[in-house]
């Protein structure tokens, strides 16, 4: 029932909601903060959606607030290079979103102490407050007991990466959500035997999310992929620190993975990134089983409100226990992703009259009600209109009412560098009682593990981990796609050589760091 008590706080919250009104001809709305300001972003792109400056959105926030925002697109695959770059300048960008240099460098004194500045932050007070979020922010300070960042918050936990099964051809072949390791291998080699020209097992983002989801399947056991990026591979069982990419837990993944792979169950592109020819895959139903994102509108949300094409759906399902103990969603405790980080630079750059300015620009553009509207639904009188209350979209954007325009392509709805906060009863607005059903019973069940506060290293202790870390990834998850796909056998003699080379490669060391600095674990 707990989800029950977060949907009552969450109601609670929209009542409170306010909208901001009309304006006669040349009046400033009450957001209005600066007509000189200048602003800029350090805009780590959603994959599925390179930024596209035809959305709007720097219009709509100069005109909401009169600041001018100048977006700088990243890549995932060049965030940290980039970052790392533009650090090294002297003159970074004001702010980075989904930042993942900064612990890097935190002890450098590059990152600005958001909660300095709560007082000119009403919109991020009210959405915390909205869903309880102040627990997990303190649990979130750093050394100094300050907190340096400005996540979104979420009204409810999101399984971010999902299983899904071609609904139709599990009705058709008889086959029942698998809730074990075997079932799950037995539905995959059923599809198999009588869908063979069909790809197998497919994970969105290659080998990263696919080291992801798997881990936690495995028990929450960071072993490669985007999964060792937390804690560097450090995981903590039975009262002692272990580098889980060597865990026997890690080799009993690999090993069933490569037996997948040599039955033809795994889709023999699944190192790929070429992520738009994989949507085209999904859309034309051409996967039987996959892992992908939530936000995946070819996938999850059809599943949601479920019909693809004329022929076929797609159903969601948790993933399978394994022998290695409980299985974990792909998520975490959902009051925390994607952190903004405020530069130093930004600070001394402005002044601190100009920056208090910026502080309150970044809480409207993150938190504030008129800037979730945009994000959710576009723009008033063309995408949506308001109806007793409720935003009611047009009928050529409403997927229920046949619509055949995309407010993600058109407008950047839904893009999440801009999103911070969310509340529950919308984000399940539209999707199926049986979809909506599922993401309450992925808290209710227990299939979300909480979110983990992060480790604060010296600075001799992360420069430990910056020495051996990025090139101890690269090994693991070279080894990985070699043990999976067939190029190396998973044998004793071949086990042991490549835990002797992460040990050589700094696994050692940087478990010695969490042993010295974290002694009772993570």
């Amino acid at each position: 029932m707990k989800h029950l008590r977060y949907l009552s706080l969450l109601l609670a919250a929209l009542l409170l909601a306010t909208f901001t009104p009309a304006l006669g001809e040349g009046e400033k709305p009450d957001s209005w903060i600066s007509d000189d300001l200048t602003l800029t972003m350090f805009y780590h792109e959603d994959a599925r959606m390179p930024y596209n400056p035809d959305w709007g959105w720097v219009e709509f926030f100069k005109e909401h607030t009169g600041v001018t925002l100048e977006i700088i697109p990243v890549t995932t695959d060049d965030n940290i290079a980039k970052a790392n770059a533009f650090i090294a300048s002297g003159s970074p960008p004001d702010i980075f979103t989904f930042c993942q240099v900064f612990q890097t460098y935190y002890n450098d004194g590059i990152w600005v102490p958001i909660s300095d500045y709560w007082d000119y932050m009403p919109n991020f007070k009210r959405a915390a407050d909205s869903v309880n979020a102040w627990e997990t922010i303190d649990n979130f300070r750093m050394n100094d007991g300050k907190f340096y960042n400005m996540p979104e918050l979420r009204a409810f936990t999101v399984n971010n990466l999902q299983l899904f099964f071609r609904d139709d051809l599990m009705r058709k072949y008889g086959l029942e959500n698998p809730k074990t390791m075997d079932e799950f291998t037995e539905a995959l080699r059923t599809l198999h035997k009588n869908e063979p020209k069909m790809r197998g097992l497919h994970f969105v983002d290659g080998l990263q999310q696919l080291g992801n989801f798997v881990s936690r399947m495995f028990n929450d056991i960071p072993m490669f992929g985007n999964a060792v990026n937390t804690y560097h591979g450090m995981t903590y069982r039975d009262g002692a620190y272990v580098y889980g990419s060597t865990s026997d837990v890690a080799r009993g993944a690999l090993e069933w993975l490569s037996m997948l792979n040599k039955e033809g169950l795994l889709d023999g592109e699944n190192l790929s990134t070429a992520r738009q020819q994989m949507r085209t895959f999904m859309s034309n139903g051409e996967y039987y089983a996959q892992v992908c994102y939530y936000s995946d509108t070819d996938v999850a949300t059809v599943a949601a409100t479920p019909v693809m094409g004329d022929s076929f759906a797609y159903r969601v399902c948790f993933p399978p226990e394994t022998p290695y103990g409980r299985a974990y969603s792909t998520g975490t405790d959902g009051k925390w992703q994607y952190n903004y980080n405020i530069t130093e630079y930004c600070r001394q750059r402005l002044g601190e009259e100009k920056f208090i300015q910026a502080i309150q620009f970044f809480d409207w553009m993150r938190y504030s009600e008129t800037a979730w509207n945009r994000y959710t639904y576009g723009i008033e009188g063309v995408t949506y209109d308001w109806v007793d209350g409720k935003a009611v979209l047009n009928p050529e954007y409403d997927k229920d009412q046949g619509g055949t325009r995309s407010l993600e392509a058109d407008y950047g709805c839904g893009v999440l560098p801009f999103r911070g906060y969310s509340i529950m009863e919308r984000e399940l607005q539209g999707y199926t009682p049986e979809y909506a059903q599922y993401q309450l019973d992925t808290v209710s069940l227990g299939y979300i593990e909480a979110q983990k506060p992060p480790v604060n290293f010296e600075i001799e202790d992360q420069d430990i981990i910056n020495q051996y870390f990025p090139s101890l990834k690269t090994y693991v998850d070279e080894m990985a796609a070699k043990f999976i796909y067939g190029e190396l056998e998973v044998t004793d003699e071949t086990w042991a050589a490549y835990v002797k080379e992460c040990a050589t490669r700094g696994a050692t060391k940087i478990q010695a760091v969490y042993e010295r600095v974290q002694p009772d674990g993570i």
